[in-house]
C-alpha cells in the first residue's frame, strides 16, 4: 500500500511527474517501522504534468520488470506511468503456511498483479485505482480480460 500510494504521489501529486523506471522488489527498503520506502531513481524520468508519452528508444528497465513497451521499443509509444504499473504488478512472492485471511489478501495481490501486468498499457489501471483496490474487499475485483499468466 505504501508504494502504490507513493506511486501515485509521483505520478501525478507532485509539481512534476516522476516516473521510477526500475520498480522492483530490491529497490523496495523498509524503515524502523517496516514502512516502505522506493529507492534507486537512477533511473527515473522527471515529466511536464500534462505529459503522457516518452520516447522508448533510450528507455531502460530491470529485465523481467521492464515493461513490455519499453523492452519491445515498436509496440507502444511508451505510456508513462503505465511502464510504472506493470513493474509495480511484477514483485508478488507468495508464502508457505497462510492462513485463510493470507490466502484472501493473496486473491487480492494476484488479481491486482494480473491487472498491472496486463500486456496493454491501455489496459492497466492507474495507481490511484490499485490504491483503491488495495482497499477494498476481494469480492468486487474481476480477472484482467487478457490474462498473461493462468491462476
Amino acid at each position: 500500500m505504501g508504494i502504490a500510494r507513493g506511486m501515485d504521489y509521483m505520478h501525478s501529486g507532485c509539481k512534476t511527474k516522476i516516473i521510477n523506471s526500475d520498480i522492483k522488489a530490491e529497490n523496495i527498503l523498509l524503515d524502523e517501522h517496516l514502512s516502505p520506502k522506493m529507492s534507486d531513481f537512477g533511473l527515473a524520468n522527471l515529466c511536464a504534468k500534462n505529459e503522457t508519452y516518452f520516447s522508448v528508444s533510450n528507455a531502460k528497465g530491470t529485465s523481467g520488470y521492464v515493461a513490455l513497451e519499453v523492452a519491445n521499443k515498436n509496440r507502444f509509444d511508451g505510456i508513462l506511468e503505465k511502464a510504472d504499473v506493470y513493474s509495480f504488478g511484477i514483485p508478488l512472492r507468495p508464502d508457505e503456511g497462510m492462513t485463510t485471511n493470507d490466502k484472501e489478501i493473496l486473491k487480492k495481490m494476484t488479481i491486482i498483479a494480473l491487472w498491472c501486468a496486463q500486456k496493454s498499457p491501455y489496459d492497466r489501471p492507474t495507481m490511484r485505482e490499485v490504491i483503491k483496490w488495495l482497499e477494498g474487499s476481494v469480492d468486487f475485483l474481476t480477472k484482467p480480460p487478457n490474462e498473461l499468466f493462468s491462476y
